[in-house]
């Protein structure tokens, strides 16, 4: 069920694309099976961190494992 919610959201990024943003410095480390998870301040950039993220990963060709 996850996998297929993941699915369906990672599809309607790559058909109606990203909204401009600016890239951060800020890298988001990754492991193989293991969520990650930001954490910070009000306003300081947490959902575009996250954006930049997604949008790096379907650069990458990343698609959700069954």
């Amino acid at each position: 069920m996850i996998e297929q919610a993941l699915a369906g959201k990672m599809a309607d990024f790559r058909e109606l694309g990203f909204p401009e943003y600016s890239r951060r410095e800020g890298q988001i480390h990754r492991a193989p099976h293991v969520v990650s998870i930001l954490v910070g301040a009000r306003r300081v950039g947490k959902s575009f961190s996250a954006m930049q993220f997604a949008d790096d990963l379907i650069k990458e060709g990343f698609t959700v494992l069954h």
